[in-house]
């Protein structure tokens, strides 16, 4: 029994393995590989030890998160925007969250300067969306939305 149990737990490490660098990349329209990405995030980031260690590790997740929108939108790919949306500013409040609790304000202002770049580039896709085809533009204009709630955030840290 206990070496089935074994084999069993090599097994699935081993698909583990396998499933993890194919899930680095995963969109919400792959399901299975999507919830593998955020259960690999959620890993990652319990593992970082220091609050700069989860900023690093958050800072360069929103970044993804940030790509993964543009490319979303800029593919047509308007049935997954609302997903990906949601996942790039939560991540950006969890962030602005850990900046603000840890009193941590060299990072506040990287993150500000991010955000407004992130900002501006949103602000754009918004302009150029065809608002004719449907609704999905208003996922972005949340995320505008939300940054400027985040930066404002951030920015009472100097006061």
């Amino acid at each position: 029994m206990i070496r089935q149990l074994k084999i069993l737990t090599i097994i699935a490490l081993l698909g583990l393995a396998l499933i993890l660098p194919a899930s680095s990349s995963a969109t919400p329209d792959s399901p299975l590989l999507f919830q593998m990405r955020r259960l690999q995030e959620k890993l990652f980031l319990k593992l970082k030890s220091s609050p700069e260690e989860k900023y690093n590790f958050q800072y360069n997740l929103l970044k993804a998160r940030f790509e993964e929108v543009i490319k979303l939108t800029e593919n047509k790919r308007y049935g997954i925007i609302l997903p990906s949306t949601q996942r790039y500013f939560t991540t950006a409040g969890e962030l602005t969250d850990l900046v603000v609790q840890n009193n941590m304000k060299s990072q506040a202002a990287d993150l500000i300067k991010t955000l407004g770049l992130h900002l501006n580039k949103l602000t754009q896709l918004i302009e150029d969306y065809r608002k004719d085809l449907n609704t999905e533009w208003k996922f972005l204009e949340d995320d505008r939305n939300y940054i400027l709630i985040y930066q404002d955030k951030l920015s009472q840290l100097y006061d």
